[in-house]
């Protein structure tokens, strides 16, 4: 081998093995067993009895948690270096805001005199 193959050999070894650096972080989840949980939209396992701990690029992420009946519920994470980010899931708090409901409307129909409806703090208006 001569010397200037042996430079370019080494040359792109060199270039070959140089690849950007990935910081990762820490992602912990306390919630019911069986949650799937999807960070920006990648499936990442089931949540376990114990919760589930991932290892994940730092910076921003959406973590969905959805269960088997496909109610999901969405949370914006930072993950930082040598910082653990923390989710703790109450089932009462899941299933409130995951059912929590819409925009909707409300019929009252009145058949007795002097009868009023109050929503609120205020009477609905007559239609």
């Amino acid at each position: 081998m001569t010397m200037i193959s042996s430079l370019v050999l080494s040359l792109l070894l060199l270039l070959g093995t140089e690849r950007t650096a990935v910081a990762y972080g820490e992602l912990r989840i306390e919630a019911d067993a069986g949650l799937d949980v999807l960070i920006d939209g990648v499936s990442h396992g089931l949540t376990a009895p114990g919760g589930i701990i991932l290892t994940i690029p730092i910076g921003p992420h959406k973590v969905t948690l959805r269960s088997a009946a496909g109610e999901e519920k969405l949370f914006d994470v930072e993950i930082r270096t040598m910082q653990p980010t923390q989710l703790k899931i109450s089932p009462l708090g899941l299933r409130r805001a995951i059912k929590r409901p819409q925009n909707g409307a409300v019929a009252i129909r009145n058949t007795s005199p002097g009868c009023r409806a109050v929503l609120g703090d205020r009477e609905p208006e007559n239609t």
